[in-house]
């Protein structure tokens, strides 16, 4: 698992998270796990397994706690967003450029197959079909966990912009496939 770091240096968050992501064949992996002892987070009490079908695809995720996957296929511009929240809900974007285009373009290059959430532990795994025809990928992996007070943390990998901006390739730092 890879530490994911706050976009604030100087933040001294009592919590941490972590995320990777593994890819096997056609199948890509995503795991992100919180350390929440203090339990400032609203995060789902009961351990859930969903199916594609009981996941929506809905918009606007990152404007609460959002967990975040971008992946760039090695040597393009082209890279794909994915946002998960718990309620459950996911999303994925296929954009050409930098942010382009807007409205973001939903992907079908990746198929949702299911997530699930451990409460206890504080794991999200979501399982992917990767449709793409990619196998190597530059990768970011990030969150944005907002507190029950309403403060928000901006959590990556690497953050290589003047603000949190997880949309720079240049973060995409994690190399993974063949």
């Amino acid at each position: 698992m890879q530490k994911l770091i706050s976009y604030n240096a100087n933040d001294k968050a009592s919590f941490s998270l972590e995320a990777d992501i593994h890819l096997t064949g056609p199948e890509l992996v995503l795991e992100f796990s919180l350390k929440d002892p203090q339990g400032l987070f609203e995060l789902p009490k009961t351990t859930a397994a969903w199916s594609r079908s009981q996941v929506a695809r809905q918009d606007g995720l990152w404007q609460a706690t959002c967990f975040e996957a971008f992946l760039q296929p090695s040597g393009q511009a082209k890279y794909y967003e994915f946002n998960f929240a718990l309620n459950p809900a996911w999303n994925g974007y296929e954009f050409t450029a930098y942010r382009e285009p807007q409205p973001p373009k939903a992907t079908a290059d990746f198929v949702l197959k299911a997530m699930s959430w451990n409460s206890e532990q504080k794991h999200l795994i979501v399982r992917f079909e990767n449709k793409s025809g990619a196998t190597k990928f530059q990768a970011g992996l990030t969150a944005i966990l907002q507190e029950k007070s309403g403060i928000k943390h901006y959590y990556a990998v690497a953050h290589k912009g003047p603000k949190p901006d997880f949309h720079l390739s240049e973060s995409f730092i994690l190399q993974r496939g063949s």
